[in-house]
């Protein structure tokens, strides 16, 4: 399984999704969009005019501020290090665009616990800044950070404990991966009706020792296809990952109605992969035309998923795989069809417990027919078991 992250992360191809018309038409047509409902209790109104002065006001306004932005394009690169919610129009109406190489459109970060809040909003054309290790170009959550465009001494942030909601944003057409960063513990981050689409990079890279909320949510057409390589593809894809080694740390992924629908182009990532010990629970995830594997799970503590489609990418539908042998695994209601390796793989797990699952059609890839004996490696469909599966 192609692992595209920093070592420990693995990406997650994402897909393909009609966007889904709200009461406030955010993606869509219908009725015109309004203000975002956190701009109920307006701290500050600003238009587009007011766009170069938007990072003095951030930093000069009452700390927990709510900024309306009225409807319109902001070029901007914001750092946000302290509570602080932006609301916009919905993402047809107002757009946060990033300058030319000037880093992420907006960037997250203290080492105190705050919260930030970004709905209404379309983020875009954002880049990597130097040294990012989270390779991203839209919303940025970094480790660290070295606020070096303030006056000495400069501020240095060693961790990030964030709590970071995005709701009703439109994230697209950035040079890194749409949303990334690494959150300790006493962050957090909820997206809810997000859509994340055609970045050059993953959908979402994310490294989180804190709980993560993710409600319908779609990854669509992310990562960047290589001329030279034909139709090899770079990025694509979402992935989450626990950054501490330690018994002590069992953060909660909590994943409803999620879409993940790949460039169906070779070698970009898993649709959705998660690795380190954290409790998964997922409910109607649809996984397709990924590059590599539709879901891979690594060295999680506990994970239950129900209705779930894992059709048409490159790899195993779904690839399991748990070292210290401790996973409990549950898989309810689930179609696996048509990907390119084995429907269903699982290694090292202490307990895997399948329901109402379909295994069928895989292994139109690189599987012979027929299969050797011993290459159990090459088992074109149904399930894989080795250790103490």
């Amino acid at each position: 399984m192609t692992l595209l992250a920093p070592a420990r992360w693995i990406v997650i191809g994402i897909g393909l999704l009609a966007a889904i018309a709200m009461g406030l038409a955010i993606l869509g047509g219908g009725s015109q969009p309004q203000a975002s409902s956190a701009c109920l209790n307006t701290t500050l109104t600003v238009g587009p005019d007011q766009a170069s002065a938007l990072q003095q006001l951030i930093d000069d306004g009452p700390d927990g501020s709510v900024l309306h932005l009225k409807s319109g394009t902001y070029p901007v690169n914001l750092l946000i290090t302290r509570n602080l919610t932006l609301c916009g129009n919905g993402p047809q109406q107002t757009v946060l665009e990033g300058k030319p190489q000037g880093g992420p459109v907006v960037r997250i970060i203290n080492s105190q616990v705050i919260q930030v809040a970004l709905e209404g909003l379309t983020i875009t054309q954002g880049s990597i800044g130097p040294g990012d290790d989270s390779r991203a170009g839209a919303v940025e959550m970094p480790r660290d950070f070295n606020v070096s465009n303030t006056i000495p001494p400069y501020t240095v942030f060693r961790a990030n404990r964030a709590q970071v909601s995005l709701k009703h944003v439109k994230i697209t057409a950035n040079a890194g991966a749409g949303l990334g960063g690494a959150l300790q513990k006493e962050g957090g981050l909820t997206l809810q009706d997000v859509e994340i689409s055609d970045n050059l990079d993953a959908g979402i890279l994310v490294g989180s020792d804190a709980d993560v909320v993710l409600d319908n949510v779609r990854v669509i057409n992310n990562g960047g296809r290589i001329p030279i390589l034909g139709t090899h593809c770079i990025g694509g894809g979402m992935g989450l990952s626990v950054l501490a080694d330690s018994p002590s740390i069992v953060p909660s992924y909590t994943l409803r109605n999620i879409k993940v629908v790949g460039r169906n182009c070779k070698n970009s990532g898993s649709g959705l992969g998660i690795s380190g010990a954290a409790k998964v629970i997922g409910q109607n995830i649809q996984i397709s035309n990924n590059g590599d594997a539709g879901l891979g799970i690594v060295r999680i503590a506990e994970a239950s998923l129900t209705d779930v489609v894992v059709e048409h990418n490159g790899g195993w539908g779904v690839f399991l795989s748990n070292p210290n042998q401790t996973a409990q695994f549950t898989l309810k209601r689930t179609k696996i069809s048509n990907n390119g390796r084995s429907g269903f793989y699982a290694q090292g797990l202490s307990a895997a417990r399948l329901e109402e699952v379909t295994i069928e059609k895989n292994g139109f890839g690189e599987c012979p027919n027929p299969v050797p004996r011993g290459a159990d490696d090459q088992v074109c469909n149904g399930l894989q078991l080795r250790g103490r599966s």
